[in-house]
């Protein structure tokens, strides 16, 4: 058992986690998500699911309020979360079950679950029991808030880390309501806590190729959190107190803020060496008549004199954020720009579909459609999209049999309802 390094030129590689069987046990976000990291970078990701019930994500026709149904029954957030995975059916309630899972993690690379440590000791599939199943699994486990303390076996989901990560006071504009926490919709702390447990299943696995060790790695929603917002965490840390809110109507930095144009999109400047750029920035507004202000010629005079931000806003509203842009571009200015996208804006960015972030794929129930890539790019070994979010227990009979069992022990699995 153990990862496979492939000969470049000898032997086709589908992607560089290529013969990596991940065994997932998880529900929700964080855990399946990992899953679906791994299976589009090329990994074995065989999904096991309580027969007749399976992950809860496959009922959640809503989310905070946004229905989630898709055509063909479907669930979106289920789609999402599950694609390039395979699922079995097993009962883990029953002792035939947790050895039917035994027997696969005997073979396994890693497993993947975010049940607690009660629930899956309960299962037999707590780390201290796979670990003696199998010595070199690496064991990755998506918790709350983190495996220890005195909170570690509370119930959490993504806005309770939001919130307690402190981020919910870092989003929203100093302006409006500044006391007010604001939270970021579309479960981001999910996604970044499953990424950081791919990334820690990753090291662990090429550890494990130089040592021979396994081992059990954890994350948290909370921990990622932090993680995510690392100078803001430091800074509090480091000068107790946090960074500021952006304020638009008074920014530290007038390039460094956004301003509506004549056709009601934004346009972003992020330019942080405001005195290389003045220059440039104020003849390609038209307004060359500010290099020479002396209310605006150093960067601390721009930020105290906010009759500057009227006067930018005046200006940007001449003309719509396509021609601003355009005229840009023409005058090949090197100061940072680019447009505030909304959602349905990004999903035709020309530059994410360049890049493969977002791909069209044949659906089997959908058929033709734009979906997400892969935000890493590899050279010899892509990432890719391996299947659609499987149907519960779809691939149950297929990965028994690659496993060495014969139609009659899967009938007699089914009898003794340990799938």
């Amino acid at each position: 058992m153990g990862l496979r390094f492939y000969t470049k030129g000898v032997i086709e590689v589908s992607g560089p986690l290529d013969g990596v069987l991940v065994i997932e046990w998880a529900m929700f976000r964080n855990g399946p998500v990992t899953g679906s990291i791994m299976g589009d970078l090329g990994a074995n990701v065989v999904k096991v699911e309580q027969p007749g019930v399976g992950d809860a994500q496959r009922g959640m026709g809503q989310l905070y309020g946004d229905s989630m149904q898709l055509p063909g029954g479907k669930v979106l957030i289920f789609e999402t979360d599950n694609r390039s995975k395979r699922s079995v059916s097993i009962n883990l309630k029953s002792k035939e079950g947790q050895t039917l899972a035994h027997r696969l993690i005997e073979k396994a690379d890693v497993f993947i679950t975010n049940f607690s440590d009660i629930v899956a000791e309960r299962c037999a599939m707590n780390w201290t029991t796979l670990h003696e199943v199998n010595p070199l699994l690496i064991y990755g486990q998506a918790t709350g808030f983190g495996s220890k303390g005195p909170e570690a076996n509370w119930r959490a989901f993504d806005t309770l880390a939001q919130a307690r990560s402190g981020l919910m006071y870092a989003a929203g504009d100093l302006e409006d309501n500044a006391d007010e926490p604001v939270g970021v919709v579309g479960t981001i702390m999910d996604e970044m806590s499953a990424t950081m447990l791919a990334f820690g299943i990753v090291t662990a696995l090429f550890h494990r190729e130089r040592t021979g060790l396994g081992q059990r790695v954890e994350t948290s929603l909370f921990g990622s959190a932090l993680h995510l917002q690392a100078l803001n965490t430091d800074s509090t840390l480091f000068r107790r107190r946090p960074l500021s809110r952006h304020s638009r109507k008074r920014p530290p930095n007038v390039m460094g803020n956004h301003y509506c144009c004549a056709d009601g999109k934004w346009i972003m400047f992020a330019e942080p060496q405001q005195n290389r750029f003045w220059s440039d920035f104020c003849q390609a507004l038209g307004l060359s008549d500010l290099e020479q202000d002396d209310r605006f010629d150093s960067p601390r005079k721009r930020m105290r004199n906010r009759e500057l931000v009227s006067i930018l806003e005046q200006t940007i509203r001449q003309k719509t954020r396509s021609e601003w842009i355009q005229h840009f571009v023409d005058r090949g200015v090197r100061f940072a720009f680019g447009p505030v996208c909304s959602m349905d804006e990004m999903a035709e960015d020309e530059q994410a579909v360049a890049n493969r972030y977002i791909v069209d794929w044949d659906h089997p129930v959908f058929g033709r459609i734009k979906t997400m890539g892969y935000p890493i790019d590899f050279s010899e070994t892509p990432a890719q999209l391996q299947r659609a979010s499987p149907e519960l227990g779809e691939h149950t009979e297929e990965v028994l049999l690659e496993e060495g069992y014969t139609w009659h022990d899967i009938s007699r699995l089914r009898e003794l309802g340990a799938i």
